[in-house]
């Protein structure tokens, strides 16, 4: 069975479920900025 992304089947929906974070400081080798969550 091959997969899909649900972002293929459900692209509105996925928009509203996906998980972010904002640093206000460099942490974690990471510069300040918003980042986004996706599945791979």
């Amino acid at each position: 069975m091959a997969f899909q992304r649900f972002y293929d089947l459900f692209p509105d929906l996925a928009i509203e479920e996906t998980r972010s974070i904002t640093l206000l400081h460099a942490q974690y080798g990471l510069p300040a900025g918003d980042y986004g969550f996706l599945e791979q």
